[in-house]
């Protein structure tokens, strides 16, 4: 009997353990899906940082891009300035010669003119010394 008892408390024992292996299996198999699951938050949080990586560099393309944009805007307005300021000496230099050709024109008119006045005035002399 003594025996019986030996195998019923080994039988036991053995429950006891495979009971607790159990419910260590059964731990581990809730902590391997909780690991399955923090991997695919892990997964999923690397999907997001790449697509917000490569919007970053698209983002970043667009601005260069912008920025090229601009410099070439900036750089045909300088253009288009220095054009401009050049005509506008250009057409202020065709004034001045244009006014210098004029002053010279009216100093020529004006001594003709005042020619014309001396003549008139020998005229009148001629006529009223004829008169008299």
């Amino acid at each position: 009997m003594f025996a019986w008892f030996k195998v019923l408390r080994s039988l036991s024992k053995q429950e006891q353990f495979l009971t607790e292996n159990e419910k260590r299996f059964q731990r581990i198999e809730k902590l391997e899906a909780e690991l399955d699951s923090i991997t695919q938050k892990i997964k999923d949080c690397f999907e997001q940082i790449d697509d917000l990586d490569s919007k970053r560099k698209a983002f970043h393309s667009a601005i260069q891009a912008d920025i090229a944009s601009i410099t070439d805007y900036e750089g045909k307005m300088d253009k288009a300035g220095k054009l401009a300021t050049e005509k506008v000496e250009e057409i202020k230099d065709v004034a001045v010669s244009y006014a210098n050709k004029i002053n010279e024109n009216l100093k020529q008119f004006e001594q003709q003119i005042a020619g014309f006045n001396k003549q008139v005035a020998s005229l009148k002399q001629a006529v009223a010394d004829s008169l008299r």
